[in-house]
C-alpha cells in the first residue's frame, strides 16, 4: 500500500490558513492553532479550502514535486486545479482535439457523458433502498436530497455534497495525471453546448457514488447532533474526512474505470 496521504488545508472559523514553503516540506500556519508541517514525499495531492495563503515559493515547490493542487471554496464547491508542469502528454489528448474538429464531434463527447451518467446512476440504484422514478441525472439528485431533508436541512446536505465532489475532484486530478490526461477547459465554438471541463465531466460521473457516503454522514450528524446542528463545527469535518476516507478505494477503482471507458471510447470513435 502507497505511503502517499492527501494533505487536507481546510481554513476553519473565519481565521486564514497561510502556507510557507519549510526545506522539503510545506508548513502551515493558523491563529489559535499549532502549526503544522507536511514533508512533499508524503503527500499525494492536495485540497485547499477556504481562505489559505500560498506563499509563492510553496506553489513552485509543489509542482515541481508533480502534486496537484485543487481549490475549493468554504462551501465546497471547486474554484479550480493547479496542474503540475510534469503532467504527461497521451495519444489520447491529440485524440480528443481531432474529435472536437468533427462537426459532430461535441455531441458525440456528450452523449458519452449522458451515457457514463446513466450507468453511475444505475449503479447507485442497486445501492440505495428505493427506487428512483426517474433516471435524469437532476430528478435523481433532487430525490436524494429530499430523501435526506428528514435529518438535516437542505443548506447542510448541499454543503456537505458539495465538500464530498470538492475532494472526489482532487482524487480524479490526481488520476488524470497520473493517466497522462490532460485537464482541458473545452469551449464549443460550433455548438449551443456548455463549455467541457475534463476534471469537471469524470468527477460529475463518479460522484454518484459518494450519495450513499452523504447518506450515511447525514444519519451520523443527526444521531449525534440533531437536524439544527451547524456543519462548520470540527466534528463534522472529522466525521465527513473519515467517511470520505473509507470510500476512497472504491472511488479510486471506478475513476480508473472511468478514466478506460473514456479512452478506449475515443479510440475506437477517432480511430
Amino acid at each position: 500500500m502507497s505511503s502517499l496521504k492527501p494533505l487536507y488545508l481546510l481554513a476553519t472559523h473565519g481565521q486564514p490558513l497561510k502556507v510557507q514553503l519549510d526545506g522539503p516540506s510545506l508548513r502551515t500556519m493558523q491563529p489559535h492553532r499549532s502549526n503544522g508541517r507536511y514533508p512533499f514525499r508524503q503527500i499525494s495531492r492536495i485540497y485547499s479550502s477556504g481562505t489559505v495563503e500560498w506563499e509563492s515559493r510553496a506553489l513552485y515547490k509543489t509542482m515541481e514535486q508533480g502534486i496537484t493542487i485543487t481549490f475549493g471554496s468554504s462551501k465546497g464547491g471547486k474554484r479550480g486545479i493547479l496542474l503540475p508542469m510534469s503532467a504527461r502528454e497521451e495519444n489520447c489528448n491529440q485524440q480528443l482535439e481531432e474529435l472536437l474538429d468533427q462537426p459532430n464531434g461535441w455531441i458525440q463527447l456528450e452523449e458519452w457523458e449522458l451515457s457514463a451518467d446513466r450507468r453511475a446512476i444505475i449503479r447507485l440504484q442497486r445501492r440505495v433502498p428505493f427506487t428512483f422514478d426517474d433516471l435524469r441525472a437532476t430528478h435523481v439528485e433532487q430525490q436524494l436530497t429530499e430523501r435526506v431533508q428528514s435529518l438535516l436541512q437542505k443548506q447542510n446536505i448541499l454543503k456537505i455534497r458539495g465538500q464530498l465532489r470538492g475532494w472526489c475532484s482532487a482524487l480524479v486530478a490526481e488520476a488524470m495525471i497520473r493517466e497522462g490526461i490532460e485537464n482541458r477547459n473545452l469551449r464549443n465554438l460550433h455548438f449551443n453546448l456548455k463549455n467541457i471541463d475534463l476534471n469537471q465531466l469524470f468527477t460529475s460521473i463518479i460522484s454518484w457514488d459518494l450519495e450513499t457516503t452523504l447518506y450515511q454522514v447525514s444519519r451520523g450528524i443527526h444521531r449525534r447532533f440533531g437536524r439544527e446542528f451547524k456543519l462548520q463545527h470540527p466534528k463534522s469535518t472529522s466525521l465527513l474526512l473519515r467517511a470520505f476516507h473509507y470510500r476512497q478505494p472504491r472511488l479510486e477503482k471506478l475513476t480508473l474505470q472511468t478514466i478506460g471507458s473514456y479512452r478506449n471510447w475515443l479510440s475506437r470513435t477517432v480511430g
